[in-house]
């Protein structure tokens, strides 16, 4: 709040100045692709309508878009937590768009739960395009911000390729979590269900192959994480089938 009082009272704009819109905030691997080092860091207001902008005008699954990073497993949690929006809300100290470009957010950082402040600078595709990474389908920046502040958490955005939606989940929730990874599919469907029965927030992700986002008959990506909505049983002429509802 006093960053924002002291920008707004003089007219500027805040820079984060522990995860500036520099290269070093972006990459950290030696293996991140090299059209990043073309993207440009550009603030909400220059993509988005300023009079429009806000952190959330209605939190839904259908608000997330994915971009160039590899975050999945992150985003994939995100749209479980926005079935239940007081779960995203909770995250936010600064609940309303503001002309400095400061916004803070609640993560648990290894059992704590730690205030992360950032700017609104993203990465950008160029000087005149959106976001290179997650975006929302309007001009909302919860999606944006909770990306930002997860990459500030870990060290820079390429650091936060791939990992596993459990992992995700207990950062974004404090709560404990349990996993299971089993060829048995009578033991996996009453993980789910009774899973499920208890109001449980579930993810699940397949393992990548050789080919980039290969998929297989059922259309379902490999390498992808997914939110799982309902588990049913459901009668078809040939017998009793088991539904799974997952979100991309």
């Amino acid at each position: 709040k006093k960053i924002i009082q002291k920008c707004e009272s003089e007219g500027t704009k805040y820079t984060d100045p522990e995860f500036p819109p520099e290269e070093k905030s972006l990459i950290r691997r030696s293996d991140t692709p090299a059209k990043w080092k073309t993207f440009v860091w550009r603030r909400a207001s220059e993509f988005l309508p300023e009079d429009q902008i806000d952190v959330f005008h209605k939190i839904e699954p259908n608000d997330i878009l994915q971009g160039q990073l590899g975050d999945c497993y992150f985003l994939c949690c995100l749209a479980v937590l926005a079935e239940r929006p007081k779960l995203i809300e909770r995250l936010f100290l600064t609940e309303q768009a503001n002309k400095a470009g400061c916004y803070a957010v609640w993560l648990n950082d290894n059992g704590e739960w730690k205030p992360f402040i950032v700017d609104d600078y993203f990465p950008c595709l160029s000087a005149v395009k959106g976001p290179a990474f997650s975006k929302s389908n309007g001009p909302e920046l919860w999606v944006l911000l909770l990306e930002k502040a997860y990459a500030k958490m870990y060290g820079s955005y390429d650091i936060i390729e791939g990992g596993f939606p459990s992992l995700a989940l207990r950062d974004l929730t404090g709560a404990p979590y349990d996993f299971l990874e089993s060829n048995d599919p009578d033991k996996v469907w009453e993980y789910i269900t009774e899973s499920d029965r208890k109001g449980y927030l579930i993810t699940c992700y397949t393992k990548s192959t050789e080919i980039r986002e290969e998929q297989n008959e059922l259309g379902i990506v490999f390498g992808h994480a997914y939110s799982i909505l309902d588990a049913k049983t459901v009668k078809t002429a040939s017998g009793e089938e088991r539904i799974i509802q997952i979100r991309n």
